[in-house]
């Protein structure tokens, strides 16, 4: 298993926590030493504009129809449950090695 910092660790652990009263806020998140070793950067930030081509903003002038709506939102919709299924099966191939290890070990469930 690849070295995680600790202090990376725990930070996560406070980002993801169950209770939102218990998460830390956005000038918190910035103030945690971890994200505070990340500014000390060597190389600059990008200042100058980035180039996009135009036709990525093509869509904003083009008039949709309500079946192009339909269409966009279909395709969308499916996008995120193809996403949703692959994370099931993936949680439940954790379950799997998750129950296959307590019966190894013989601990018991958390």
């Amino acid at each position: 298993m690849p070295y995680v910092c600790t202090v990376l660790i725990l930070y996560i652990h406070r980002l993801l926590n169950y209770e939102p009263g218990l998460r830390p806020h956005a000038a918190q998140c910035l103030l945690h030493s971890f994200i505070k070793g990340m500014s000390a950067s060597l190389t600059p930030p990008v200042c100058s504009p980035i180039c996009v081509p135009q036709e990525e903003f093509d869509f904003e002038r083009r008039k949709l129809t309500l079946d192009d709506l339909r269409a966009e939102l279909t395709h969308e919709g499916n996008a995120y449950i193809s996403v949703i299924r692959l994370l099931r099966h993936f949680l439940i191939g954790l379950d799997d090695v998750y129950s296959l290890l307590l019966q190894q070990t013989g601990a018991a469930a958390i």
